[in-house]
């Protein structure tokens, strides 16, 4: 995502969850400071970043609820909202593959 786009999920996600920039700082784990300047354009996040942030308020949406990800996707157009709704289904499989893994190493280890 770009930061530019960033930016405007953000902002959007503020608003729709009824955020003070406080509340969404603390939410996604980075200073108030940091956020304003985010938010001013005096500093860019990394793309790591992005998708840090991104994947911590998508597990903050309410059941049945993507997130304002979808509002801000369908700004690019037709599908791409789709597209980005397909990639976090993506990596929710990926992350319950990755505990599976976890729990039958820990099995092993405890084998061991």
């Amino acid at each position: 995502m770009e930061p530019e786009l960033f930016l405007q999920y953000l902002q959007t996600e503020m608003q729709a969850r009824g955020w003070t920039q406080k509340e969404m700082s603390r939410a996604i784990g980075v200073s108030e400071p940091q956020l304003s300047r985010w938010r001013s354009g005096q500093h860019k996040p990394s793309q790591l970043t992005i998708e840090s942030v991104v994947r911590t308020l998508s597990k903050l949406a309410k059941p049945g609820q993507a997130g304002a990800l979808t509002m801000v996707a369908e700004d690019e157009g037709p599908g791409y909202g789709d597209a980005l709704e397909d990639v976090l289904v993506d990596l929710k499989n990926v992350r319950r593959e990755i505990d599976l893994l976890i729990v039958r190493i820990g099995k092993i280890n405890k084998h061991a």
